[in-house]
């Protein structure tokens, strides 16, 4: 897990941080340096669940919770996933196109 060591607010209201990580979540990055997202799993707060499906449970879905979902249906294109290990948590993050699917 990273922290964040300091930060600074730009004239352009853009904010500069000065991030410290591990040695293994800044290999996870591969070298990219830029469209970097940060996020904090305290800030994830909506309870969900995994449903099994298959011979055994071998397929998982994740069920997206009722308040995070749109009414309307949407079809899905461009959809990419990634897989975070930290420590004993495991995240999974879903990257949805928003100018073809409104979705959220």
């Amino acid at each position: 897990m990273g922290i964040i060591l300091k930060s600074k607010i730009l004239p352009d209201n853009r904010i500069k941080l000065k991030v410290c990580l591990g040695e293994d979540e800044a290999l996870f990055l591969k070298g990219c340096i830029r469209n970097i997202r940060i996020f904090s799993s305290d800030l994830c707060t909506q309870e969900s669940c995994i449903t099994e499906r298959g011979k055994n449970g071998v397929t998982k879905y994740f069920k997206i919770p009722q308040k995070l979902r749109n009414r309307k249906k949407k079809k899905f294109s461009d959809i990419k996933c990634q897989r975070i290990e930290s420590g004993n948590k495991v995240m999974f993050v879903y990257l949805v196109s928003h100018e073809k699917n409104k979705l959220f």
